[in-house]
């Protein structure tokens, strides 16, 4: 069955299966793909843009992450005329990378691989739960000094 979501923008449906065909060359670059944000949940609007996170089996992708990151959000923008916004797993919080993974997988190297990742992202996730908890706490209280 293939998926689609509203391009409220564009007014049309954008069909995962034609994202995952336009960009099957930079997704094989990569270890995992996810769809996530507003189009993977179908509440995009006209100032929505799409969002892609990029897992890598390189190790050595923090030195030049921002390049890289840079390079993929041109290429993709250019493949499927739309603003995008990537994501490099490989150096995302714990939070972030759970809003990736509730998504949509577009590409996966390994079931295998992305199982795994999936696992160790849940359980990074619960486990920094509370240390977010504390944090919003004391924002919170914080902001309310300022009668805000």
């Amino acid at each position: 069955m293939v998926k689609l979501v509203e391009d409220k923008k564009l007014n049309k449906k954008l069909n995962i299966s034609e994202i995952k065909n336009k960009c099957q060359s930079i997704f094989e670059k990569a270890k995992l793909v996810y769809l996530f944000g507003s189009y993977a949940k179908g509440t995009n609007t006209d100032l929505s843009d799409l969002d892609l996170a990029f897992l890598f089996r390189d190790t050595k992708i923090d030195q030049n992450s921002t390049e890289i990151r840079l390079d993929l959000i041109h290429s993709l923008k250019v493949i499927l005329n739309r603003d995008v916004d990537v994501i490099i797993l490989n150096k995302a919080t714990p939070l972030l990378k759970f809003e990736a993974i509730n998504g949509i997988c577009l590409y996966e190297k390994s079931t295998r691989d992305r199982i795994l990742f999936e696992f160790v992202t849940i359980n990074e996730y619960l486990d920094t739960k509370f240390l977010r908890k504390i944090q919003s706490h004391y924002l919170f209280e914080r902001i309310s000094e300022y009668n805000v």
